[in-house]
């Protein structure tokens, strides 16, 4: 019996350690379209403990609170925004992920998209319509959304450009909202990375001769 529970107690140990912490972000809102999260426990994707990125609702329908901090599990999917029934994920739209990379690097700029009030305003309706969840704001032909919409249906190669979804819970457990997240770093950072790792190593071989 003793040794029954001794492993007992081993495997519940061994599990939590390959568990892992539990993922944590603070979102921060200073307007209705503008969010900014902030990694409380990571990494989360890119991102470590302490950074900060630009992110976006994929649901209309679910809240978040400035200031608030959430428990997060990345998925392919958003979940349970009342678009489909209750556990039912909704995976993440290749468009979406494809504007949404562009953003993050800078992509928009030739359509006026930058880091203002204006423009996450923009690409969050953008956001809400490719994910089917309506938009607040003409999307229309000839306006900046209409153009985006264009350009990511043009573009979008079904992928999901390194782009997940952060499903949001809070400490007890409600749902949250669904947001965007960078979880696979562009080409270029990988090509440094790789030329930095491999630029140690043959400083460590030189010394070593």
């Amino acid at each position: 019996m003793k040794t029954t529970v001794t492993t007992l107690a081993v495997l519940i140990i061994a599990a939590t350690v390959m568990a892992g912490p539990t993922l944590q972000v603070q979102i921060a809102t200073t307007g209705v379209y503008d969010y900014q999260a902030t990694v409380v426990s990571g990494p989360i994707g890119i991102y470590d403990a302490g950074d900060t990125f630009r992110t976006f609702c994929l649901e209309r329908s679910e809240p978040t609170h400035n200031g608030a901090t959430f428990d997060v599990v990345l998925d392919d999917k958003a979940m349970d925004g009342g678009v489909l029934p209750a556990g039912t994920g909704d995976p993440l739209d290749t468009k979406t992920a494809f504007l949404y990379n562009e953003f993050l690097n800078g992509g928009l700029a030739g359509y006026g998209i930058g880091n203002d009030a204006a423009s996450y305003k923009i690409m969050q309706n953008v956001v809400w319509s490719i994910e089917g969840e309506g938009s607040v704001i003409n999307l229309g032909p000839g306006t900046t959304g209409g153009d985006l919409l264009a350009y990511a249906e043009a573009n979008a190669d079904g992928s999901n450009y390194g782009i997940k979804v952060m499903v949001m819970h809070t400490a007890t457990g409600a749902k949250a909202q669904d947001m965007l997240v960078k979880v696979v770093p562009t080409p270029g950072a990988v090509i440094l990375g790789s030329i930095g790792v491999a630029f140690v190593g043959w400083l460590r071989r030189r010394k070593a001769n």
